[in-house]
């Protein structure tokens, strides 16, 4: 068994290529103990235990950076031999840390939608009192 530091946040590319983890300061970090048989499932249950969110309701993806690595992007975890993996790294030191970004189930942040921006927006300043919107679903198709 291990103990991993998990902290929540998100990654960012600087303009030299350069990745860093920025942290949530709200949600800060955590301590998990891990084993080489841990499973992403249940990896994802304790961690999302610890900063008191329901793993049903949230994504939570997983990635850390091999130590002065920082020129390469974040090695994701998205299954059960990665955690693995991830564990070996950290008992030979070679990641000190876990990464954890939390996002809201069935949200696709890379899925690009069609919106006509010439059409008037539609929010309380120029609907009526009681009136309903009309609402045009084609207005939102998302791009094949």
């Amino acid at each position: 068994m291990v103990l991993i530091y998990v902290k929540s946040g998100e990654w960012m590319c600087s303009c030299s290529d350069e990745w860093s983890f920025v942290v949530d300061k709200e949600r800060r970090g955590r301590m998990v103990p891990l084993e080489t048989t841990t499973l992403l499932e249940q990896l994802k249950i304790m961690v999302c235990e610890d900063y008191g969110v329901e793993h049903k309701a949230v994504n939570a993806e997983f990635s850390y950076e091999m130590v002065n690595q920082r020129e390469n992007p974040p090695i994701i975890i998205s299954n059960d031999r990665q955690v693995s993996n991830f564990v070996v790294c950290a008992k030979k030191s070679l990641s000190t840390s876990l990464c954890v970004t939390f996002s809201s189930t069935g949200v696709n942040q890379n899925q690009r939608v069609n919106i006509d921006l010439n059409k008037e927006p539609c929010d309380s300043s120029n609907v009526e009192d009681g009136e309903v919107p009309e609402i045009n679903r084609s207005d939102f198709v998302k791009p094949s």
